[in-house]
């Protein structure tokens, strides 16, 4: 669940339910996309998705696809980032505005940050037709703020001049700050970490100019650092900064050479830019396999990383193919009771459970629980990852109380990690509510699902989609329960939601209306019935693929 976007949302359902034709842009990272996807799927909203629908942009792809479903006015065009990384593709998109407009459509292009900044660079005539920019929050939130409190160790790093300094002391200077920026970034007191490493690279290019290998260190820790706090196109530049030293230094066949190629990839990777991505980490892997040979660490890694992109894009066989090269290494070299074992279990099984092939991810998620149990400390987040995968795998089989089991263990761990009032904390909440529910457990359903509803409602606002789902789920108790009055107050208000997200049609209203209706008649209430019927069969629509 995000954090709150209600407003964004409210944006969304004003264009489906006013606006006859148009382009409009919404910018959102890959998270939030799938986010929107799964709200608006199968309503009125056609959903045209370059994860299930890879490559690269084609308008008569796109126009085939529109006009199958001819009465549907709403189409959003998700991760459009992955279309249009190559040059050729921004043109084609840029060149096909007139054609897109002749569609008469309302067309919702949905893209990353990074997706925005090449669509405002190469696809300038399709930007300019924008009626509407909508910006959705991520889900974490960079702290880019100075702590007042701070250790006295940074505070004095931060206030040294290091000019009165001979050289070797400059050096160790540098070589501190370089250390205490590290164990800043750690605590993602991001801000600090980069004032650390900019006054260290200032001193260090003092002393050696900037096309030292020893600066490389300091401008690829400090692009991994800008990578890891969302700036991405200052991570890429000092990485590539980092890049070009190094090749000058040592050649394209260096350990250092094949590290900066893996860090780009990373970025690029998390700038949605997945073709560079898997460009940099295919370069990464010839450089290891080179340097240190085919069942190297450093090739596990890119195999590893290369099976990530892979899954990304929804080319699971692929990845499966890259999973397995690189646990056949590893287990080689570390033995099946090691991290990163765990780590390739894990990949592993959820490339199965996107398959279908339950039993099979079932196995390595186990697998990979057993590692991370014995060797983590008991409250961790992959531990916790573990039990929530191995959760979702039995709850989509039916085991219910395997999946109970294994939700509770995933909340406990949460709960001391991030406290109550915690998005992840909801979900987990609402997904053991609806175990209860299935196991005709009402009264414990209902307790959790009123803890889910309480945090989002306080993360979200009252009027997010996603208390909806909370509403729904409360009223669903109620009725079971005969408490007909509570169960009416909670379907108004999950339907004054989706009437307000979704316009007057879709199949969730029409499925809420019937529930409404269902309970009047057993109120004896015929003719308030037989209005929600009518509500119903009025929002009632055949559900679109997306």
């Amino acid at each position: 669940m995000s954090v709150c976007n209600l407003e964004s949302y409210e944006t969304l359902g004003w264009i489906i339910r006013e606006s006859e034709n148009g382009f409009f842009l919404v910018v959102a990272d890959e998270k939030i996309q799938e986010e929107i996807i799964e709200i608006y799927q199968g309503g009125t909203v056609g959903i045209y998705d370059y994860k299930q629908f890879p490559g690269e942009y084609s308008f008569h792809k796109l126009r085939e696809y529109i006009e199958e479903e001819p009465k549907i006015k709403t189409y959003f065009i998700t991760n459009l980032q992955l279309a249009v990384q190559s040059e050729d593709g921004l043109k084609r998109l840029n060149f096909s505005r007139d054609m897109l407009a002749a569609l008469d459509k309302n067309l919702i292009f949905i893209t990353t940050p990074y997706g925005d900044n090449l669509l405002a660079k190469g696809a300038y005539d399709l930007y300019s037709f924008f009626k509407m920019r909508i910006d959705f929050e991520g889900y974490e939130k960079n702290r880019k703020h100075l702590s007042e409190e701070i250790p006295k160790e940074w505070k004095e790093l931060l206030e040294s001049e290091g000019s009165n300094l001979e050289p070797k002391k400059k050096i160790e200077l540098t070589q501190k700050m370089l250390e205490a920026a590290k164990e800043a970034e750690k605590i993602a007191e991001y801000q600090i970490s980069e004032l650390l490493l900019k006054k260290a690279i200032q001193i260090r290019e003092e002393i050696f100019g900037n096309r030292h290998s020893e600066l490389a260190v300091y401008y690829n820790n400090l692009g991994t650092l800008y990578k890891r706090a969302g700036s991405y196109e200052k991570a890429i530049f000092y990485l590539e900064t980092a890049l070009k030293i190094r090749e000058e230094m040592y050649g394209e066949d260096s350990a250092d050479v094949a590290n900066s190629y893996n860090n780009l990839g990373s970025a690029y990777a998390a700038f949605g830019m997945k073709k560079k991505a898997l460009s940099y980490y295919e370069k990464a892997l010839e450089n290891y396999c080179k340097s240190y040979g085919e069942e190297s660490i450093g090739a596990a890694t890119e195999y590893n990383n290369l099976g990530s992109v892979f899954t990304s894009l929804g080319e699971y066989e692929k990845a499966r193919t890259y999973f397995e090269r690189s646990l056949a290494i590893i287990e080689k070299k570390y033995g099946e009771e090691h991290l990163e074992t765990a780590e390739r279990y894990n990949n592993l099984g959820s490339v199965y459970w996107r398959q279908g092939l339950y039993d099979k991810a079932l196995l390595y998620h186990e697998k990979a629980l057993r590692i991370r149990e014995k060797l983590h400390d008991t409250i961790h987040p992959d531990v916790a990852g573990s039990y929530n995968n191995l959760g979702t795998v039995y709850d989509r089989i039916g085991e219910k109380d395997k999946a109970l089991f294994y939700y509770e263990k995933a909340l406990n761990i949460f709960l001391e990690i991030y406290g109550e009032k915690h998005p992840d904390v909801a979900t987990i909440y609402n997904n053991i509510g609806s175990l209860y529910s299935q196991l005709q457990d009402d009264e414990k359903a209902l307790l959790y699902f009123e803890k889910a509803l309480e945090i989002r409602i306080e993360v979200c606002g009252e009027e997010h989609p996603m208390v909806e789902g909370s509403y729904n789920n409360i009223a669903g108790i109620y009725s079971k329960q005969g408490a007909y009055e509570d169960a009416l107050n909670y379907l108004r208000k999950s339907l004054k939601i989706l009437r307000k997200v979704y316009g007057d049609r879709h199949y969730r209203i029409c499925a809420v209306c019937k529930n409404m209706a269902a309970i009047y008649l057993k109120l004896g209430d015929e003719e308030r019935a037989a209005e929600y019927f009518k509500a119903a069969e009025n929002a009632d629509i055949i559900e679109t693929s997306s």
